[in-house]
């Protein structure tokens, strides 16, 4: 059967999120929003303190959510941390507090080599085309990304996990998009760079998929992929093997 449709993941696919050494990334994402918090007015324990507990508690939530595959929301996870300093957040606090701790994220971030060109092969090659991505931050932070790398309108479907509350490899993400673009597993490709997520999920639904390799990421699950790709520019021949 030829294939009709190509679904893509977002981070370390498309664009490239962590540029920078991902613990001190994250410090200067919280740091940001300490200082948002102390300008505000609010007693909140030192820096260190603050920093740490924030740090070590959303780890833990986003640990139970890579278990259970439910979905941690950071605007809601913002506010309830804050209630025990005795701030209760109004409508859109949380969200201007995470804005701010995005801020060190977005000025770093790049479009990965080849995408424009792939997605422009795909869609003159009449390929429905598509996108999941995880994502504990609002949707709306990574359709500002597509739309400022000029890259949104290729995509028929976007589905991102804040939305829709569950995580890959949760096979009802890829369903979802699979129904939306009237394609069928065998006839869809997925595109991604982790093995659990992005190659044994869809491989499940009955997807082919393709690991786009990231040098350092952990490849030791028992995992097989269909094929694997160091460029986004070999997916077009390799999709015509397939074929």
């Amino acid at each position: 059967m030829s294939f009709k449709g190509i679904l893509f993941d977002l981070g370390s696919t498309l664009i490239e999120f962590d540029n920078t050494e991902w613990d001190k990334l994250e410090r200067a994402c919280v740091q940001q929003g300490y200082e948002f918090l102390v300008k505000r007015g609010y007693k909140i324990p030192d820096w260190e303190t603050f920093g740490k507990t924030f740090l070590t508690e959303f780890h833990q939530a986003w640990q139970k959510a890579q278990e259970s595959l439910i979905e941690v929301k950071l605007p809601e996870w913002v506010a309830n941390f804050l209630v025990r300093y005795g701030i209760s957040s109004p409508d859109g606090f949380s969200l201007e507090f995470l804005k701010l701790y995005y801020e060190p994220i977005s000025k770093q971030i790049t479009l990965i080599d080849g995408v424009k060109e792939v997605l422009e092969h795909f869609k003159k090659q009449n390929f429905k085309i598509g996108l999941i991505s995880n994502s504990s931050f609002p949707t709306e932070f990574h359709i500002e990304e597509l739309k400022n790398y000029e890259i949104i309108n290729f995509f028929e479907e976007t589905l991102f996990s804040y939305d829709f509350g569950l995580r890959k490899p949760h096979p009802d993400l890829f369903k979802n998009v699979l129904n939306k673009l009237k394609l069928k597993p065998q006839e869809t490709v997925f595109i991604g760079d982790r093995l659990i997520e992005d190659v044994s999920g869809p491989q499940k639904v009955g997807m082919k998929a393709i690991l786009k390799y990231k040098k350092e990421r952990d490849y030791s699950a028992p995992v097989v992929p269909d094929y694997v790709v160091n460029n986004l520019s070999e997916l077009p021949e390799v999709i015509r093997k397939f074929k």
